[in-house]
This record gives structure tokens, C-alpha cells and sequence, in this order.
């Protein structure tokens, strides 16, 4: 062979193609650790195409991608969950089924991050949390079991990073819980129990993982734990808790890129900025609180806090206002007050982003009614569309791309 023909050679094998091209953002086996826990995997997922003269094995280009399929899945307090089609670029959410839970109060869901499960809590009668199986191709719910949280008033459920445990927070009696996850997504009973502190309203594990955070509404403070991931145990840290003396902590969201998390006072309508220490993920404060409120005066109470999927907007609502509050995120991780919405009912109790960052839905417990608001990225400005949905008691929507459970590829 010429000297020629060898550098060709040689340059064909060190310059060819790669073996494998990832689409969009990089593939990984868990979801990221963002605002929100359920957006859907990247996928690595190829095709290849011989290129027509080379002569050569066919090269690899990226598989089309699936068009985002939104489904909303509401609950409340009126026995049942609701399960709606989000049109996107419209807004409009479209009735398809309600599935009846005689009895039950469906006040907060939690979507598994790689198998169609959702975890439901039922704050009815002595408590449970409910598993059930999630239909990717029409987003239909069928129930496989429930599970006593040993303790009255389940307010939270969540999905571990690994998706292998359930975790529970029972405001009645402070009590946490964890279950283990079954191959067919049922819960097997509790593997870990322990008192978090008064009014425990929520639990959320970090984007590392391992740690896993309580806010406790009547203690004043957030319960700070390691999460065993081979067990399913909670280990309290050292120091046990943050202490934010006042306020009442009820819900905190985590940026997705940055260690700061976000806590909302329930009781005195404030926002206080926290920073995750590693490698110890102990919480630290990070600035003042600031009150989610342009005015003060009269009655209202926080409730809900959720960040944009880009991180650069803080969300948080106000019950008795009836208003989403929007916050700036600054280089720092502090956060600048910027303004409110009105979210066209009342007590919104609960609201969330879809995975696009441009739609917020609230559920809006007094007055019954699901609002959908068009968010604009760039400025985190909301504004109305459309008519409110009706939908008894509401107290829980989200908004998932059921693509995320779908086990088949175009190709």
C-alpha cells in the first residue's frame, strides 16, 4: 500500500464515525435532579442510513423524536382523580376520564421517573398511600394496591432518585415513612418509620440522592436525614434539622443546577433561600426570608413553591391573595420579589410547570377549578388563557409527558 493510501487509511479509522450519537441532552439512567422529579429521561436512542456513494457501513444519525403527549392527572378532595389532555401550543385541557376512590382524599401524587407507576396519598380515615399503573399509550390509571402510612394524614408522597422507594410525610402525626418499590410497582409494607417533628408536610430527597429533607410545619424547622439507597432507612443527620424559628415550613423545591433550595413558610407567606454544604448536605441559610405578598395585611397562607426547569424563576402561591407569586433568581442563589398573578380561583392550594417551562397550572381548592397560565421563559411572566376547569375540591395537578413511559422508539 502507498504512503498515501496508509494515511488515508489511518485517518478513516481515528477520525470515523462514533458508535453511538446521543440526541438532544445526554442520556443517563435516572432522571436529573431538578424542580421537578418527573421530567422524563433523555433517550440515546439511534438509527442508521447508508450515505449514499461512500461505499462504506452506514453511519449513525439521531432517531426522531416523539412529540411531547401531555396528560394532566388531578386530585382532591371528591374521591376521585381526574385524568385530562393538555394541548400545547392552545392550553387547553381536555376531559378524558375520571377514576373513581370512594372515600378517598387524593391530595398530592407522586410519577415514578422510569416506569408508568404513580403513588397517590389518601388522607381519608387512618391514611394510606395508593400505587397504581399508568397506561402509556391513553395515560389510565389501574390501581394495584394500598398501603398503610401508620400515621394520620398523609400530605406528601415521593419517588426516590433510584425509583426504588416511596417516601411519606403524615402532617397528624410528624411520622415519615419508606417503602420499598415492587418489580410490578406495587409498595410493600413500611421499611422505615420515625417522627420527623410536628407537622411534618412534606419529603424530598436531594439531587444527590442520598439526603433526604422534611419540612415540619409546627417545629419550626427542616429534619435533615441520609437515605440509605440499598435499605430504604433514614438516618438523621448532624445536625438533625435546620432551624428557621418561625413561619411554619410546609413545602421546599431544589433549583436544578445549582446547591440552593428554596423553603416556604406556610404561616407568615415567606420564601427563604437555603444552600446545600457538601459533601455533608446540610442545609444553610442563604440570605432573609422574603414575604411572597406585595401587601401585608389580611389572611393568607403559602402553599406551594416550585422553580422553572430553567432555574432562573422562583413560583410560590398564596392562599387567601389567591395569587402566584414570582421571584428572580440571583447569581448568588437569593432571590429578588418581582410580582404577582391572580390565578382565577380560589385558595390555590397547589400548582405546577409542565416539563416545556411554559405552561403553570393551578389547582384551586375552594372554588373547585383547575387554571391554566401561559409562562413566557424568558421574563417568567404568567398570564390567564382560556376558561377554568371544573374539578370538585381540587387540591393537586401535574402535567407529564407520558413519551417518558414509552417503551418503543420511531425508527
Amino acid at each position: 500500500m502507498s504512503d498515501r493510501m496508509c494515511c488515508w487509511a489511518l485517518g478513516f479509522i481515528v477520525l470515523g464515525t462514533p458508535a453511538c450519537q446521543k440526541n438532544g441532552s445526554s442520556s443517563r439512567s435516572a432522571p436529573a435532579p431538578a424542580l421537578n422529579p418527573d421530567a422524563p429521561p433523555a433517550t440515546s436512542d439511534v438509527v442508521t442510513k447508508p450515505v449514499p456513494g461512500d461505499g462504506q457501513q452506514p453511519g449513525p444519525t439521531p432517531a426522531p423524536t416523539l412529540p411531547p403527549r401531555y396528560y394532566a392527572y388531578i386530585g382532591g378532595g371528591s374521591g376521585q382523580i381526574g385524568i385530562y389532555k393538555f394541548e400545547v401550543p392552545a392550553g387547553n385541557l381536555l376531559p378524558l376520564k375520571n377514576v373513581p376512590l370512594a372515600g378517598a382524599v387524593t391530595s398530592y401524587m407522586a410519577f415514578h421517573p422510569t416506569s408508568p407507576w404513580l403513588y397517590v396519598t389518601n388522607e381519608s380515615g387512618t391514611g394510606a398511600v395508593m400505587a397504581f399503573s399508568i397506561n402509556p399509550d391513553n395515560g389510565e390509571l389501574t390501581k394495584l394496591n394500598e398501603i398503610s402510612v401508620n400515621g394520620g394524614g398523609p400530605t406528601h408522597v415521593s419517588v426516590d432518585l433510584t425509583g426504588k422507594y416511596v417516601m411519606t410525610a403524615n402532617y397528624g402525626t410528624g411520622e415519615i415513612n419508606s417503602f420499598a418499590i415492587q418489580p410490578d410497582g406495587r409498595l410493600g409494607p413500611a421499611l422505615a418509620s420515625t417522627i420527623a417533628g410536628q407537622n411534618a408536610h412534606q419529603i424530598l430527597s436531594a439531587p444527590s440522592g442520598t439526603a433526604v429533607y422534611v419540612p415540619c410545619l409546627g417545629s419550626n424547622y427542616v429534619a435533615q436525614y441520609t437515605l440509605n439507597t440499598q435499605t430504604g432507612q433514614l438516618t438523621a443527620l448532624t445536625p438533625p434539622n435546620l432551624n428557621l424559628l418561625t413561619g411554619g415550613p410546609r413545602h421546599m423545591a431544589f433549583h436544578p443546577k445549582n446547591p440552593w433550595a428554596y423553603v416556604l413558610k406556610e404561616l407568615n407567606s415567606t420564601i427563604q433561600a437555603v444552600s446545600l454544604e457538601a459533601p455533608t448536605q446540610q442545609l444553610k441559610l442563604l440570605g432573609t426570608a422574603l414575604s411572597t405578598r406585595p401587601v401585608a395585611g389580611g389572611n393568607n397562607t403559602g402553599a406551594e413553591v416550585q422553580v422553572h426547569p430553567l432555574g432562573s424563576f422562583v413560583y410560590t402561591s398564596n392562599r387567601g391573595d389567591n395569587t402566584i407569586a414570582l421571584f428572580t433568581v440571583n447569581p448568588d442563589g437569593t432571590l429578588t420579589y418581582k410580582s404577582v398573578t391572580p390565578t382565577g380561583g380560589t385558595v390555590p392550594r397547589h400548582f405546577s410547570i409542565i416539563p416545556n417551562g411554559k405552561w403553570l397550572l393551578a389547582a384551586n381548592q375552594d372554588s373547585g377549578t383547575v387554571t391554566v397560565l401561559e409562562l413566557n421563559p424568558e421574563t417568567g411572566a404568567l398570564t390567564a388563557r382560556g376558561q377554568p376547569t371544573s374539578f370538585p375540591v381540587a387540591q393537586f395537578v401535574e402535567v407529564i409527558d407520558l413519551n417518558r413511559y414509552k417503551t418503543t422508539r420511531l425508527r
